[in-house]
């Protein structure tokens, strides 16, 4: 399944999940069944928290380096390892101001700060100096990430002077928001969602993302739209059929039933289609009740096979009784009809249309 939640795009199937966010960053969860089968630059899934290649420690540019993919037209070349003892002392203070912020203070309980300070402090290294605000984004967004990952409930740590991340129309960011959020199609989707959180634009306390509608904003529950047979009904609007009526109400239509008439079939003498348009097949050689009214009338047809299979069936006659019994009409091949045993002929008015394409069908 592939679906965008928030501001990521989601790719899940039998191996895990695969993220891709709208900052470049990606996250790849695997099911426990994968443990020690895995290579690259994720690792091997083994619980070890440290580089290795065959049981030997390796820094991490050597790590790296060995879990390149080179193709038949392409030979990269390896990285060499980075002197971070230049760092300034600027970089250092605005991983730590940054990371060490109140809004992440229920992440510090669960993730050690420490080594996403030093990884931001490398990145700053990087950076030209005009961008090492811009830099520092990337290792608090990361870290924020995981948090989310272990439960955790980041606050919005994004402002207008640091890392800002706008939204559009009257939409607000939430660092960390349910992810099944409620629309004019759905609004208690909110209340079956036991995900963890996710950052993204969402509606302000009170309003709900009109998903029906050409808006494509926050609105209120009561100014959600409908849709039927692909057109947009306002609140209030109404549409019409022959047997119901409905009125758009909060985005939900509000249907009353209204008395009508209704069509029942039987074709090749085995395909049904009810009062309601439900269609299903039944392959009969009996006499069966095809409708029936209490005290009022009922109809019998006589399904029979008359193929070489046992699928084949057809309708060989059909009875009406009406006034309590009284009056008995019977149609048989080929489309003979009598009245209490007597041939009649047609016109006669019965009370109850019947159509007849073949002595096989009604």
């Amino acid at each position: 399944m592939i679906q965008k939640t928030g501001l990521y795009t989601e790719i899940s199937s039998s191996i895990g999940s695969f993220k891709k966010y709208l900052d470049g960053s990606f996250e790849l969860q695997l099911d426990a069944k994968y443990v020690n089968q895995t290579c690259g630059l994720c690792g091997s899934l083994m619980g070890i928290d440290m580089f290795d290649w065959n049981h030997n420690p390796l820094t991490e540019t050597e790590f790296g380096n060995r879990q390149k993919a080179d193709g038949p037209n392409e030979n990269c070349p390896d990285i060499e390892t980075a002197n971070w003892t230049d760092c300034s002392l600027e970089s250092e203070t605005i991983c730590e101001v940054a990371l060490k912020n109140s809004t992440l203070k229920d992440c510090h309980e669960m993730i050690a700060v420490e080594p996403y300070i030093e990884a931001c402090r490398q990145d700053l290294c990087q950076c030209r100096e005009a961008e090492l605000t811009l830099c520092a984004c990337s290792s608090v967004s990361q870290y924020s990430h995981q948090c989310i990952l272990h439960r955790g409930q980041p606050e919005n740590w994004r402002n207008s002077d640091f890392c800002d991340r706008p939204c559009p129309a009257n939409m607000l960011y939430r660092e960390c928001g349910p992810s099944c959020r409620k629309s004019c199609s759905d609004p208690e989707r909110d209340l079956v969602c036991d995900e963890h959180c996710v950052e993204g634009c969402y509606c302000p306390q009170g309003y709900i993302y009109d998903d029906v509608g050409n808006r494509q904003e926050c609105i209120l529950l009561e100014e959600c739209p409908c849709s039927y047979n692909g057109k947009i009904y306002q609140p209030g609007e109404s549409y019409f059929t022959s047997c119901r009526t409905c009125t758009c109400f909060s985005g939900k239509w509000n249907c009353s039933a209204t008395p009508c008439s209704a069509t029942c079939s039987i074709e090749g003498g085995s395909h049904i289609t009810t009062f309601d348009q439900l269609r299903y097949n039944m392959h009969g050689d009996c006499l069966y009740v095809i409708s029936k009214a209490k005290k009022i009338f009922t109809i019998l047809g006589e399904l029979r096979r008359c193929g070489l299979r046992n699928t084949e069936a057809c309708l060989k006659g059909v009875a009406i009784f009406l006034n309590n019994g009284s009056t008995k009409i019977e149609v048989k091949a080929p489309n003979h009809v009598y009245l209490n045993g007597m041939k009649v002929r047609m016109p006669m008015n019965s009370g109850i249309k019947l159509r007849f394409l073949k002595m096989q069908s009604l």
